[in-house]
């Protein structure tokens, strides 16, 4: 800028800081002029200095060009927030067309809250012409305030919301108390949207039906979509003891904003005070509108069968919600359906948890096996054992956890009672449903009672577990009791490890007959001779048994053994050593 721009800047400058200070009231009309120059830099100081003068004639002269102005214009009324109240309630209440209209809309640019009374006093005038256009910026002063109450707080404005609000709602409650006469429902809307569920004047007009508000607050709060009712309603229930008006309004509202703001308060498990204000709802209008549901997503849904099974509904119209909800809802939905409808019996719920089985989501399925049993089912035995061989590891847990009586702990004691037949057909559900069953043979092999360490054998080969198991049933081969060494042969007989072939051949030797004989009938049978003929193996048995019988007669004589120890022939090597398997 120039040397010359700076002074006439400086001189504007000085001038208008006169023109808006001194006493002198000849300097308005000046500044009025002003406000009309072409010079946007001269109208914007005109501006600025009749709002420091507090000028009335100059404030009205600004509301009355308010739909003209520049935004630098607007820029500096905000500066001066507040001061051009007085001339925005004189415009609202002038009856001018123009001047309400620019009042108004002044008002909603500034968030002039302090404002709201005045408009009360324009909407309840039964003979003001323009009484929707003030209702409109009550309205929507009402939804400015209350996004600043739920947002930070602008300092620019030096304000505090929450003192504009309690304004407001002292305003609009006795607005709300003379609707009676004016019969207008935007201040029960506006008060709705600003005041608190612990207002008394609210618990009260709600608790009153005999109120002459009672009907038209009913009638706002099962229509208004504003942030702030909805806000309220939801708030009744956390309320210890909320207004049953209030509470039946929530329920009786279908829209889906409603629907919306209320399933999030069912996204976790509900409070107990929401369990308690429950109890005495027995009507959700919506529930029954498969339309809407079907439309909400899975976290919402899952929300629907958690205020189904709180709500105090009647028995069949739980079911039909859960219904729909396990049959047709989202994935996660429909495990939740399931699992809420555990305690309905009936053939109803029955049927769907039939259908269910056939959902195409394995954790459905896995939902609705588990219900099989304690719903006494037909069939629910034989489908869970098939799911014991489902692919999927849901299904399989599933029926585990509802053939839980199939474990080897009761399995142990019924062992040697029961008949060959069903011994092996327990054997094979106790293996596929108790995981611990290894572990458990494992201590009882380990047990000092004989016949305990023989019932662990037996059932290991009952239950196919000797490969699972051959270490430890390779130390009862040297068991002290040759019983028990018998029974441990019958289990080794169906492995074809080294290690087993090598104590096969052991045994083979052993100094009981009972023990050497088993051994034997499991080398011929199993094919398992280390590559021998059954010639060879014959004359090797027949060896053997000299050998092992010159020990025992000297043994029993008390003299040591004339024979010298039993040694083992030099075997052929195995089929698995020369790589063709065991």
């Amino acid at each position: 800028m120039s040397k010359r721009g700076r002074r006439v800047n400086a001189a504007l400058t000085a001038t208008f800081e006169l023109l808006a200070k001194t006493k002198n009231e000849a300097a308005v009309p000046v500044l009025i002029s002003a406000l009309d120059s072409t010079s946007p830099v001269i109208a914007t100081a005109a501006v600025r200095a009749i709002l420091q003068r507090r000028c009335p004639t100059g404030m009205r002269q600004l509301v009355g060009r308010f739909h003209e102005m520049s935004d630098a214009w607007r820029e500096v009324i905000r500066e001066f927030h507040g001061r051009l109240l007085p001339a925005l309630r004189d415009a609202v209440l002038s009856g001018d067309v123009h001047l309400v209209e620019n009042g108004c809309d002044a008002a909603r640019l500034f968030c002039e809250y302090d404002l709201i009374p005045t408009l009360l006093v324009a909407l309840e005038d039964d003979a003001n012409p323009y009484r929707e256009t003030v209702a409109r910026t009550l309205i929507d002063l009402a939804d400015a305030l209350f996004q600043d109450l739920a947002g930070e707080r602008d300092e620019r404005r030096r304000r505090d919301p929450q003192l504009s609000r309690r304004n407001a709602v002292s305003a609009l409650e006795s607005s709300v108390r003379r609707f009676p006469r004016h019969q207008r429902l935007e201040p029960i809307e506006a008060f709705l949207q600003l005041t608190t569920r612990d207002n008394a004047a609210l618990t009260g007009l709600l608790n009153d039906v005999r109120e002459s508000t009672f009907v038209p607050l009913l009638q706002v709060l099962h229509g208004s979509n504003r942030p702030g009712v909805l806000r309220l309603l939801i708030g009744f229930l956390d309320d210890a003891r909320p207004p049953s008006a209030g509470l039946a309004s929530l329920f009786r509202r279908n829209d889906r904003k409603c629907v919306d703001a209320l399933l999030r308060k069912f996204h976790g498990e509900p409070s107990q005070a929401i369990r308690h204000n429950l109890r005495h709802v027995d009507h959700v209008g919506w529930l029954g509108e498969h339309a809407l549901i079907d439309e909400l997503e899975d976290g919402p849904q899952q929300a629907v069968v958690r205020l189904a099974t709180t709500v105090n509904l009647k028995r069949d119209e739980i079911v039909k919600v859960l219904e729909h909800l396990a049959l047709r809802g989202k994935p996660g939905a429909r495990r939740a359906a399931l699992e809420a409808l555990r305690p309905f019996n009936g053939a109803d719920a029955n049927t769907v948890v039939l259908r269910a089985l056939r959902d195409n989501d394995v954790y459905v399925r896995a939902a609705a096996l588990g219900q099989l049993r304690p719903r006494g089912i037909p069939g629910a035995l034989s489908t869970l054992i098939d799911a014991l061989d489902s692919p999927a590891r849901p299904e399989r847990d599933a029926a585990r956890a509802n053939l839980e009586e199939f474990n080897l702990k009761r399995f142990l004691p019924a062992f040697d009672m029961l008949e060959e037949e069903v011994r092996k057909t327990t054997a094979a559900l106790v293996r596929k449903i108790d995981y611990t069953a290894p572990q458990l043979l494992r201590e009882e092999l380990e047990s000092p009672q004989a016949k305990r360490r023989m019932r662990a054998l037996r059932m290991i080969a009952a239950m196919d577990l000797a490969k699972d198991l051959e270490e430890a049933v390779l130390l009862r081969a040297d068991d002290d009791d040759h019983l028990v060494r018998v029974e441990a042969v019958r289990v080794l007989a169906g492995l074809t490890t080294p290690s087993t072939q090598e104590k096969l051949l052991a045994l083979a030797a052993d100094s009981s007959y009972a023990v050497r004989e088993a051994a034997w009938n499991a080398i011929e049978e199993s094919g398992r001779g280390g590559g021998l003929s059954l010639e060879e193996l014959e004359r090797l048995r027949e060896s053997f048994s000299e050998q092992a019988d010159a020990a025992h007669r000297a043994s029993q004589n008390g003299a040591p053994p004339a024979a010298p120890p039993i040694t083992y022939p030099q075997m052929p090597p195995t089929a698995s050593e020369v790589g063709y398997g065991g």
